[in-house]
């Protein structure tokens, strides 16, 4: 992202030439230098739709606009040919606090831009379009390591199935992708229509502020309010469908195609991100789940909260009014006029999945507080201490709610709003989130992977890391996803 670098560094130069014209005499005959925080803006624009959205320089991009907006007067007064009787930079006050407020406006942009490219992986990477048709729903698939054949040996390679988070698709586990490839599995991704920054044929494509606004609610009140957590279910209800479609997609016969060559559909896990891996938890507990998909062995659900477990108050009942006195129905009625207004909220914990098969959930290191334990990741623990079959919650210390994902790296500034609980956010390069998070996906899988001479590569893990056993667990060391 150096190119980034260079733009804001552009930016900062165009800034800084007009404020120093009350400093330098040879400068204040130019009176070019009043329309350069007008370009500095467009630049500043003209990034997003360039690199994406990239909240680090939200702050730049409203002090260069600010900056524009106190410049308008001077430069229409140059245009009319006017003599230039008032200049901002002119005032000294002004010139001083705008070049000190550029200070950490500049300093956030360049310290949050990542020092590694955001694209998607091209190479060894096939794309391929889908679509389902009865719930008339197109997917764009990526398959990391198609075509590749069998893996060394003759063995057939085990299949690793990301469902990405709604907000940033596939764009954000990319990476993830790419080290659990690197370790042995053939591993599919998808967007859809309706995911948040979505991948198309032609790259990627955004979406309303609104639905942003819409996602941010149900992962903040989905668990306080019942009318929020409401939408929740139904973005959950959308993924299993889409895991299902896959799932038949992936286990129909592919003879002949050279993209699921070597692919080991005998032995299939499945990873899921937000609201995605609350749906495969709600998937997997569902009645004959494995008996009608024996090829799945495992799921891992990465801060997957489960919106179909909570419950929430019931609307007060409609009494009948022949039965009730003037003034009970009174009341009755202005109860009921006020209940309009208040809103429903989430009062507890109904049904949870009991997973049929082996599950791996991946947490934020705040879980295991009460606060969190008790309230966002309820729905999680139960589900774990219920499983059928053996069940491990691991949280790595530092991880936040992003940290499993490629974010830390492409967008490092959403550390500091979501930051986990025993690292700054400020100190980025102290794990490597995405490497550690592939290597415990590949550690859990390995433990169940049946009959596959193909086994991927494991990883010595650190022993500070955060594990809860569930279920049926039944090996004497559940630290042995942490070791080789």
């Amino acid at each position: 992202m150096g190119e980034l670098r260079i733009l804001e560094g552009l930016v900062v130069f165009l800034i800084i030439l007009p404020l120093l014209r009350s400093f330098f005499i040879k400068l204040e005959s130019i009176d070019g230098l009043l329309f350069l925080p007008f370009v500095s803006f467009c630049i500043t624009i003209a990034i997003f739709p360039a690199y994406g959205f990239r909240p680090e320089c939200i702050p730049l991009l409203l002090y260069t606009f600010s900056l524009t907006i106190a410049y308008i007067t001077p430069v229409f007064t140059l245009l009319k040919h006017s003599p230039l009787d008032i200049i901002p930079e002119k005032r000294s006050v002004f010139a001083i606090a705008a070049a000190i407020l550029l200070v950490p406006t500049a300093g956030i942009a360049f310290f949050f831009t990542p020092s590694q490219e955001t694209g998607l992986v091209s190479e060894g990477v096939f794309t391929r379009k889908v679509y389902n048709l009865p719930e008339k729903t197109e997917f764009m698939l990526r398959i990391y390591g198609s075509g590749e054949g069998e893996a060394p040996g003759g063995a057939r390679r085990p299949l690793m199935l990301l469902v990405p988070p709604i907000a940033g698709s596939v764009s954000v586990i990319d990476q993830v992708c790419l080290k659990l490839w690197e370790r042995g599995f053939t591993v599919i991704s998808y967007s859809r229509l309706f995911d948040i920054s979505q991948q198309g044929e032609g790259g990627p494509y955004g979406t309303s502020i609104a639905a942003v606004y819409r996602l941010f609610r149900v992962h903040t009140r989905g668990f306080k309010l019942l009318s929020v957590n409401t939408a929740g279910r139904a973005l959950e209800a959308e993924r299993i469908k889409e895991i299902q479609f896959l799932l038949s997609y992936i286990q129909a016969d592919h003879r002949g195609d050279s993209v699921f060559a070597g692919v080991d559909t005998a032995n299939i896990f499945i990873a899921g991100y937000g609201i995605g891996g609350g749906a495969l938890t709600q998937l997997a507990g569902s009645p004959g789940f494995n008996r009608t998909n024996p090829g799945v062995k495992g799921i891992i659900a990465v801060e997957g909260p489960i919106f179909s477990a909570f419950t929430g108050e019931e609307p007060p009942p409609q009494a009948a009014g022949e039965d009730l006195s003037w003034f009970r129905s009174l009341r009755a009625g202005i109860v009921r006029w006020f209940s309009r207004w208040r809103p429903l909220r989430i009062t507890g914990l109904g049904v949870v999945p009991r997973p049929e098969v082996p599950a791996l959930y991946l947490v934020s290191d705040k879980a295991p507080d009460p606060r969190y334990r008790d309230t966002r990741y309820a729905a999680v623990f139960q589900a774990l201490h219920g499983s059928r079959e053996p069940a491990v919650l691991a949280a790595v210390p530092g991880a936040g709610i992003l940290d499993y994902t490629d974010i830390p790296e492409k967008f490092p500034f959403y550390r500091v709003l979501f930051p986990g609980k025993k690292q700054s956010p400020w100190d980025r390069d102290r794990r490597d989130f995405v490497k550690e998070t592939a290597a415990m996906m590949t550690n859990f899988a390995v433990l169940f992977l049946e009959n596959s001479p193909a086994l991927p590569r494991r990883e010595q893990l650190g022993q500070d890391i955060y594990l809860e056993t569930g279920g049926a667990w039944n090996f004497r060391n559940p630290r042995s996803i942490l070791e080789l």
